[in-house]
């Protein structure tokens, strides 16, 4: 499990490192690049899950212990991982920017997913 923002979102984070998204943080390459590198001949694909907290831009875990957050909506799909990017991350720097800039379109449509969570309203 990588979670390659980091850290938890705030409007704080996003603004302290001018991030290009509307909903995230910038996503942090390298765990996904030393796995491709490590395991890459061993994994095809990988599970993208982008969460929505309406209401809670930013919960807390006792958000969620206290009943504080009612609801979540979850997108999670399969994402094929391309064979080019399964080559040395942390020997070759094209690689890496190879790397990084599949993660950074993964996270425009991750941005894309949260946009239209919260223009659409729930069925409770």
């Amino acid at each position: 499990m990588n979670f390659s923002e980091g850290t938890r979102f705030t409007p704080t984070k996003q603004q302290a490192q001018k991030s290009p998204f509307k909903h995230l943080l910038k996503p942090k390459a390298g765990g996904i690049g030393y796995v491709l590198t490590l395991m890459g001949t061993e994994i095809n694909q990988l599970l993208d899950v982008t969460i929505e907290y309406p209401g809670h831009p930013s919960p807390s875990f006792w958000d969620l212990m206290t009943g504080r957050l009612k609801r979540i909506k979850v997108k999670a799909s399969l994402i094929e991982i391309p064979a080019d990017l399964k080559q040395s991350y942390i020997e070759s720097s094209e690689q890496r920017k190879k790397v990084q800039k599949w993660v950074n379109g993964l996270w425009q449509e991750k941005d894309q997913q949260l946009e239209v969570f919260r223009n659409t309203p729930s069925a409770d």
